[in-house]
């Protein structure tokens, strides 16, 4: 039987893909299976934090929720964005791999004060149309990294990749709305707000905004997402708005965003309104824990997004 079943996953290229986002309050896991390119949502949870993540009672009530309800070890994790140094410049001329490494080494620790072990960091190069070379380069302290490896460790889990919160997020939503014009993505927390736009996938703006959770209002939230959407619709045609995070609160601005399209002032009228919810969108498992329900589908973005980043 164990042969059979090890042909079978084989055969049908079944995959199990977890995503785990560690927020100030609560860790949210989304479990996806992947049979070739279709997605099975297995299961969710939204677990409270009481007191450190690190603490033992914390570490005992997830690690029961994965060993009983999780399939995979393999994960992945995020960052907040916050943490990382974004740099974007050009280069003069072509550099050997060893020279490039030794640029952007030198490069980081002279903007990040570290030294070059205490950095992690990725980047991507460009060619534009006349042969100019930009680089791209996103860093982490290092710590961060050793943060959710030890997590992970604590956890019984493989930590595969750790990424950054606003690209798990932007992954997220292009699940469903890739290929639009500009859009702003609002998604909600207990403690912020996460702000990012997109065009055609790509992360043109990004923000963060720390909140009060006690304070989950529309009347609270409104001025907020006004001021950021004047903000941004200044540099940007934005044409949608796609709302995530708490349900409480994104269910409230939505209705009072439909309730004054076309009634308030003029950046309102073109702007169109969405609800994230990818989850929904997919087949469920029956083994689901009977908790994971549709509700918290929309808090479960970047956890979402995370899932899809495990296999590459």
């Amino acid at each position: 039987m164990q042969i059979i079943s090890k042909l079978h996953s084989w055969l049908y290229k079944e995959q199990s893909l977890l995503g785990i986002d560690v927020g100030k309050n609560f860790i949210r896991i989304v479990e996806l299976s992947k049979n070739d390119n279709t997605l099975c949502l297995v299961n969710c949870a939204k677990i409270p934090i009481e007191g450190k993540i690190t603490d033992s009672h914390t570490v005992a009530t997830i690690r029961t929720w994965l060993d009983h309800n999780a399939k995979s070890k393999n994960t992945a994790t995020a960052v907040a964005a916050i943490h990382a140094l974004f740099k974007k410049q050009h280069l003069a001329n072509h550099l050997t791999s060893r020279e490039l490494k030794n640029f952007i080494s030198f490069n980081l620790s002279q903007a990040m004060n570290l030294l070059p072990r205490q950095i992690s960091y990725d980047y991507k190069m460009d060619i534009d149309n006349q042969g100019a070379l930009s680089l791209a380069t996103v860093a982490l302290e290092k710590k961060h990294i050793d943060f959710f490896l030890a997590l992970g460790n604590s956890l019984n889990l493989r930590i595969k990749i750790v990424d950054l919160d606003i690209y798990a997020l932007a992954r997220a939503i292009c699940y469903n709305y890739a290929g639009q014009q500009p859009m702003l993505v609002v998604n909600i927390e207990e403690h912020r707000i996460l702000y990012i736009v997109l065009d055609d996938s790509q992360i043109l703006l990004w923000a963060e905004e720390t909140i009060d959770m006690n304070n989950l209002t529309s009347d609270f939230f409104m001025p907020l997402i006004i001021a950021k959407i004047k903000e941004w619709r200044s540099k940007i045609a934005i044409n949608q708005l796609i709302l995530g995070g708490n349900y409480q609160a994104i269910s409230a601005i939505a209705k009072l965003i439909e309730a004054w399209q076309g009634t308030i002032v003029e950046d309102w009228r073109p702007l169109s309104l969405a609800i994230a919810n990818p989850l929904g969108t997919l087949n469920h498992g029956t083994t689901m824990d009977k908790n994971c329900k549709t509700n918290i589908f929309s808090e479960m973005l970047i956890a979402f997004g995370l899932a899809l980043r495990v296999n590459g």
